[in-house]
């Protein structure tokens, strides 16, 4: 027999749907159940019969419990890390000092940093005067994306583990080290493949490394949720974004340029200073840009990408009527007034 659905039990298994789930259904942890046999090909409204047929959406928590207009996953997002801020901006921060400091310190153990903070070589290497790259500058480049793909995979799984619970308007606390416990292999292992794999693609003309990304862009969120392999992850990733990567590559693109929007403003601000500062100063001033910016990016875009992953399970297999059931489950005390 299998256990009650719990939505407060982070540990996986066997367990038996919310109302509102579709039949034979069995769940993942924490109001998430694994993706059905068959499911409705376009999305129903309503919670007439554990659908929801037009009116007003319930909203538990960051978003309403319906598919999502672009502009309410970026502010769900938004109000994902206001609420969570002490964790998720402490492992983007943490992560990006690791990114910026470790490669650099790796770096130093193979030759002079000079070669990382100046690109002075780069000039002697096109004339000729140097006929292979600084070990140091190889050392700090291999490093840097090792070290990158570990960072981000961090982020993604604690983004993802936050949003899934914020989305029914349940705290994090307690439940995320639980969830990815014993995890972190496959989730390395896929966001390698997918860093890779779409780095290579872009080498052919860019579109192909797009292309890769948008087939596998929720491969993270589906490894921590549904507890998945690498391969299974990578499909079931390609399978939930399919019919639906225009919308999805228009939504990367808004968090591109707000990004873009941000350095961009910071930058103007910054060149003037590092213009008057010599080579060495110029780049610790330029890494600790870099680390704040990287920090607050990545935590919301992280979360992004978890809303999306939210978002195609409602729209491809009807994931609102559980999440409502799950957030209708001891609910929260209401917060205290006066």
């Amino acid at each position: 027999m299998s256990a009650p659905f719990d939505p407060q039990d982070p540990r996986p298994g066997d367990r038996t749907p919310p109302p509102g789930g579709p039949a034979g259904q069995q769940g993942y942890p924490q109001q998430f159940p694994s993706y059905p046999a068959q499911y409705s090909a376009s999305p129903q409204f309503g919670w007439n019969g554990g659908v929801f047929h037009g009116g007003t959406a319930p909203q538990p928590g960051v978003i309403p419990l319906r598919p999502l207009t672009v502009g309410e996953v970026l502010s769900g997002a938004i109000r994902v890390v206001r609420g969570n801020a002490g964790l998720l901006l402490a492992v983007a921060f943490l992560g990006a000092v690791v990114a910026s400091l470790l490669p650099l310190l790796l770096a130093a153990l193979a030759g002079p940093v000079s070669y990382v903070m100046d690109d002075a070589w780069i000039q002697e290497f096109a004339t000729g005067r140097r006929t292979s790259f600084p070990a140091s500058w190889i050392v700090y480049t291999l490093a840097g994306l090792v070290v990158g793909i570990v960072v981000q995979t961090v982020l993604s799984a604690v983004s993802t583990s936050v949003v899934t619970r914020a989305v029914i308007g349940r705290p994090s606390t307690g439940i995320i080290a639980e969830r990815l416990r014993g995890r972190w292999v496959v989730l390395v292992g896929v966001s390698a493949v997918v860093s890779l794999s779409v780095a290579v693609g872009a080498l052919f003309l860019v579109v192909p490394g797009v292309l890769i990304y948008l087939a596998w862009i929720v491969a993270v969120p589906v490894a921590v949720m549904e507890r998945t392999g690498v391969g299974t992850a990578l499909r079931r990733s390609a399978e939930l974004t399919r019919g639906h990567r225009g919308r999805i590559f228009g939504t990367m693109m808004a968090v591109i340029g707000i990004a873009f929007a941000g350095t961009l403003a910071v930058s103007l601000v910054a060149v003037p200073i590092m213009g008057s500062a010599g080579s060495t100063s110029s780049f610790v001033f330029m890494q600790i840009l870099t680390v704040i910016a990287s920090g607050l990016i990545g935590a919301w875009s992280a979360s992004v990408v978890a809303l999306i992953y939210v978002d195609l399970r409602i729209r491809k297999e009807n994931l609102g009527p559980s999440l409502a059931s799950a957030a209708a489950q001891n609910p929260p005390p209401p917060a205290k007034t006066g």
